[in-house]
């Protein structure tokens, strides 16, 4: 059964279709005035939940940070949370970290 969901990419409301087994990317990078920014997010279509991995990455003049996590929804609920008449899935946390790289250099 193939999973059609709301998210939202570069801003704007997209709405993703996925068969089962199926895996779709969504990548940008781009620079900043301090350095750069890159966001990567992956939704896999895994049985009865949609699996969704995000990772954001960038330096600036405070050093470079990442972060990145995992969330799950199950397929009955991709639809369950209304916003401008728009119905978006309610993402579960199943895992979340934070890497700063200035931090860990001076032994934080």
């Amino acid at each position: 059964m193939n999973a059609r969901f709301f998210v939202y990419i570069n801003g704007q409301t997209t709405k993703l279709t996925l068969t089962p087994g199926q895996k779709l990317h969504h990548y940008k990078a781009y620079p900043t005035e301090e350095g750069w920014h890159s966001e990567l997010e992956v939704w896999t279509h895994e049985g009865d939940h949609i699996h969704r991995f995000y990772r954001d990455d960038g330096r600036d003049c405070d050093g470079r940070l990442t972060s990145e996590g995992e969330l799950i929804c199950p397929i009955d609920m991709l639809r369950a949370r209304e916003h401008d008449g728009e119905y978006f899935p309610v993402w579960e946390e199943v895992s979340h970290s934070q890497r700063d790289y200035q931090a860990e250099a001076m032994g934080y």
